[in-house]
C-alpha cells in the first residue's frame, strides 16, 4: 500500500469528490477503483463508424474505468490530426502531439481524441504530459473535452500558436498548459495553467477571444519542462477541479470552478501547438473513469 502526504487544500477538495488521499487503499490491479466494475479498458464503439452510442446522457451507475491507453500499441484508439505520432521516449511509448525539433514544425497544430460510447456529463481523467524545451517553449498543450463536434470537421483549420491546436466551431472546455503570453486571449502570464471555454462562433478562432474561465501561473507547481507531470481533472455537477502531482503530493491547481456540465461529453482528448517558439509536447498513460467516481489512490510516479 502506497501512502502519500497531501496538502490540506488538496485533501479537502478530493474528499468532496469522494476521494481518499492520505492512507487510501490501493486501486485494484486492473486499474479500477476498489469495488468497481471494470470490465474493459475501453468501451466498444461501432466498428464501422466509431461513433458514440445514441443514448441519453446519464451519470448513474457504477464507477468504471472506460478508457485506458499507455500507447504500447500505438494510436489505434484515437482519432488524430496534424501529424500526431507514437514514439519511444525514455524507454516508454508516448503520443507525441507536436514535435518542435524541426523548422517545418513552426506554426503546427495537432490533436487526438476518443469518442465515449456511453454519453456522460462528467468524468475523471488522469494522464501524464511532457514538454521538451527544444527551441524555446511554445506554444502549449491542452486536455480537452468537447460537447459538440463533427468527426469529419475535427482538426480542420486547427489553430496553431495561441490557438493551442484547437479546432474552430466546437464547444467544450480545456485544461491548458500555456507557455507563451499572448495578448488576444488575454493571457495574464506565462507559463500558466488555464481553464478555457471553447465557443462555436465561426467568426472567432480559438485564441482570438478571451476564453479563460480561470488561469494562474504554472511556476509554483514544480518543474514545467523536460520532466513528466501527472494531472488529474475532475468534471461533474457543474464544476471542474484540476490537480498536478509534485513529489507525490496532489496539489490543487483549480478547485470547484463553476462550468456548464449540462450537455453530454462527445469527445475527450489532447491538442498542442507551436508558433515562432516551439517545444515538443507528449502525453502518456491516459485513464478515464465514468461517471465521476475515481480510483481510491492518486499514485505517484
Amino acid at each position: 500500500m502506497r501512502r502519500q502526504a497531501t496538502l490540506l487544500a488538496a485533501a479537502t477538495v478530493l474528499s468532496a469528490c469522494g476521494l481518499s488521499v492520505v492512507g487510501a487503499e490501493d486501486a485494484d490491479t486492473d486499474g479500477s477503483p476498489p469495488g468497481a466494475d471494470a470490465s474493459s479498458g475501453q468501451v466498444p464503439r461501432d466498428a464501422t463508424t466509431g461513433d458514440a452510442a445514441d443514448a441519453a446522457a446519464t451519470d448513474a451507475g457504477s464507477c468504471q474505468l472506460v478508457f485506458a491507453d499507455d500507447f504500447s500499441a500505438g494510436l489505434a484508439k484515437w482519432t488524430t490530426y496534424g501529424g500526431v505520432e507514437s514514439v519511444e521516449y525514455d524507454g516508454n511509448r508516448v503520443a507525441e502531439i507536436v514535435s518542435g525539433y524541426y523548422g517545418a514544425h513552426r506554426g503546427a497544430a495537432a490533436g487526438m481524441f476518443f469518442f465515449p460510447s456511453v454519453l456522460r456529463t462528467g468524468f475523471i481523467a488522469e494522464f501524464r504530459y511532457h514538454v521538451r524545451s527544444t527551441h524555446n517553449t511554445g506554444d502549449g498543450l491542452t486536455f480537452t473535452w468537447l460537447t459538440s463536434v463533427d468527426k469529419d470537421w475535427l482538426g480542420i483549420y486547427a489553430v496553431p500558436g495561441r490557438g493551442l491546436g484547437l479546432t474552430p466551431g466546437v464547444t467544450g472546455y480545456s485544461f491548458a498548459f500555456d507557455a507563451v503570453k499572448n495578448a488576444d486571449p488575454r493571457d495574464i502570464t506565462a507559463p500558466s495553467y488555464g481553464l478555457l471555454q471553447l465557443e462555436a462562433d465561426e467568426e472567432d478562432e480559438p485564441g482570438d477571444y478571451d476564453w479563460h474561465v480561470a488561469q494562474t501561473s504554472a511556476t509554483p507547481f514544480g518543474p514545467l519542462y523536460d520532466t513528466l507531470r501527472k494531472v488529474r481533472v475532475v468534471v461533474g455537477e457543474g464544476k471542474v477541479s484540476a490537480f498536478v502531482v509534485n513529489d507525490a503530493n496532489a496539489i490543487p491547481v483549480f478547485s470547484d470552478v463553476p462550468i456548464d456540465t449540462y450537455d453530454p461529453i462527445a469527445a475527450i482528448g489532447f491538442t498542442a501547438s507551436t508558433g515562432a517558439a516551439r517545444a515538443t509536447f507528449s502525453v502518456d498513460d491516459v485513464k478515464v473513469w465514468l461517471p465521476t467516481c475515481p480510483p481510491a489512490t492518486f499514485a505517484p510516479f
